[in-house]
């Protein structure tokens, strides 16, 4: 079982399938109480995150690949 403390975590999500093995809630459970609209609406959101946190990653990867470019084309013709 999950230890209570990753769940604080930011990003931690506790998916439909964890929930139904931990905690005995199905996912009709949650769309009958809270709407099967407040379901898509997590899942796109969590998404959403996730894109978000690639983006990032790439954008990282893209300044300091662009920075060594740099460095390289300074040092062939000598600036």
């Amino acid at each position: 079982m999950a230890e209570h403390g990753e769940w604080n975590q930011k990003g931690a999500t506790l998916s439909d399938v964890t929930a139904g093995k931990e905690f005995g809630v199905s996912r009709e459970y949650i769309a009958k109480r809270l709407g099967s609209a407040h379901l898509t609406s997590e899942k796109t959101k969590a998404e959403l995150r996730k894109i978000n946190r690639e983006i990032a990653s790439l954008k990282k990867q893209l300044t300091t690949l662009q920075a060594r470019k740099a460095e390289i084309e300074n040092a062939r013709t000598g600036k």
